[in-house]
């Protein structure tokens, strides 16, 4: 057991309890919780039927650890030496956990005080602790669970007292990797030995801090300031951002974006991984991309070394792109000399809004992919939707995780399918479906096989092709 999720959902009606949850168990009786902590309860704030906790337990040796509820009162009573005991017998085991709050309520709140008492290092051998949206009893909480062996740390939480601040301040390693949507500058400017960090938009001070800690590998922030890079343009040769590996922007309008543009040839050459995710409708034109591109190559030289380059609108926010805005593949090229790149993701709508009279296309279809490829069958539908003339198409698809046929239209045109070694292993009739659906009038469906039917690989393809046999039946 390497993973264990907790899930806490507060909203619990006043009364009796649904017995047929199996998994509602005894936590605290709040009377003797409070007597225990010498602390006093007024019972008109907490209510009895305040007191009990529904708690979705994902593995069932965590189930033995609790006293079955007393169902006539909606009340629970605290854990004893031997239950701890019986706990971490399976809590060593785990390397991984996520604790997902419900609604910040005063019974929500009660489990972060049992646990506050629990023994130190519940979780001996946890790697990895992430803690979402937590009630206020958060910062004594983590202190069961931030043992020897934790290397990330990831709390989507609101630093909002002194408390909080000096609590995480003393956590006692500096190497954690933080996600949070709401951080203190000086809690920021407090830490010098950063690995990663992910939160929202930064004062210039605190930005100055981090390009200047030689521990920073990654950087994940929004940009809701054009002046927020001002102070870190380099006014000697001091470099900035030494041993930063990924970059991760979120602009917020245009002057945002350009200001990003124009910070990035200010970074060292051992940026692997960029990705920029604009927050409002930029209308990415090539003469944006060309000026990234640009920047991206000068600030690689000699030595390119990129790895991943992104540049994606969000599709929920701008469901389709704006006109004028098709890419001009020539500004493209510049990528095909950074020979270790892996990852290119750049929005395909746009350059497709610009090819609506395609009628034969083919993207890798002749080549063996081996099930690698990233478009998925809802990609393909979007495709099909920009490119309405189409006659013959060549894709590779993978149709691991899609959804239903969409709802929009058939594309009656497309006569021929090549579809390469797509990767259809998990689902080879909900394909059939799928294209069914989409392009009804197909007359020629072309798969890829092997030259060698007698080779190493000659299994793997015959399976392959009995996966297919099953979709063209």
């Amino acid at each position: 057991m390497g993973t264990f999720k907790l899930y806490r959902d507060c909203g619990m009606a006043a009364g009796r309890p649904d017995l047929s949850v199996s998994y509602i168990k005894a936590l605290l009786i709040r009377e003797v919780l409070y007597n225990i902590l010498s602390q006093d309860v007024d019972s008109d704030d907490h209510p009895e039927s305040d007191g009990c906790l529904l708690c979705q337990l994902k593995h069932v040796a965590y189930l033995a650890i609790w006293t079955e509820s007393d169902y006539a009162v909606s009340s629970v009573r605290p854990l004893r030496p031997a239950d701890w005991i019986k706990f971490q017998k399976y809590s060593c085991r785990v390397k991984k956990l996520e604790i997902c709050s419900g609604i910040n309520s005063e019974s929500d709140s009660d489990i972060f005080v049992v646990f506050s008492f629990a023994p130190p290092s519940l979780f001996p051998n946890l790697h990895h602790l992430r803690v979402s949206n937590p009630s206020k009893g958060w910062p004594y909480f983590l202190r069961s669970f931030v043992g020897p062996r934790l290397i990330r740390l990831d709390m989507e939480v609101f630093i909002d007292t002194e408390e909080q601040f000096t609590f995480v301040s003393d956590l006692g390693r500096e190497e954690h990797s933080f996600s949070l949507n709401k951080l203190s500058r000086d809690f920021i400017c407090g830490w010098s030995r950063l690995q990663n960090l992910t939160c929202d938009a930064l004062l210039n001070d605190t930005l100055t801090h981090l390009a200047h800690l030689e521990s920073l590998q990654s950087l994940n922030i929004t940009v809701d300031s054009p002046g927020v890079f001002r102070d870190l343009l380099p006014s000697s040769s001091e470099p900035i951002f030494t041993n930063l590996r990924d970059f991760t922007l979120h602009p917020v309008g245009s002057a945002c974006l350009n200001s990003s543009i124009s910070f990035l040839k200010h970074l060292p050459s051992a940026l692997v991984a960029l990705q920029i995710y604009p927050v409002e409708n930029l209308n990415l034109g090539q003469h944006v991309l060309h000026d990234l591109l640009h920047v991206v190559d000068d600030m690689h030289r000699p030595h390119k070394i990129m790895e991943r380059f992104s540049v994606v609108d969000d599709k929920e926010i701008f469901p389709r792109p704006a006109q004028g805005t098709a890419i001009d593949f020539e500004v493209l090229k510049t990528l095909l000399t950074f020979q270790n790149l892996r990852e290119v993701n750049i929005d395909i709508v746009l350059p497709l809004e610009g090819l609506p009279k395609f009628r034969k296309l083919s993207l890798g279809a002749l080549h063996e992919c081996r099930g690698h490829s990233a478009v998925t069958l809802d990609g393909l539908a979007t495709l099909l939707e920009f490119c309405p003339e189409l006659e013959d198409l060549g894709i590779v698809v993978n149709a691991v995780g899609s959804g239903r046929p969409p709802n929009h239209g058939k594309y009656n045109n497309i006569v021929v399918l090549k579809l390469g070694d797509s990767n259809i292993a998990s689902a080879p009739t909900h394909v059939a479906a799928f294209l069914s659906v989409i392009v009804p009038q197909v007359r020629a469906f072309r798969i890829w096989k092997p030259f060698d039917a007698f080779g190493p690989d000659f299994e793997e393809h015959n399976v392959r092709g009995n996966w297919w046999s099953t979709v063209m039946q």
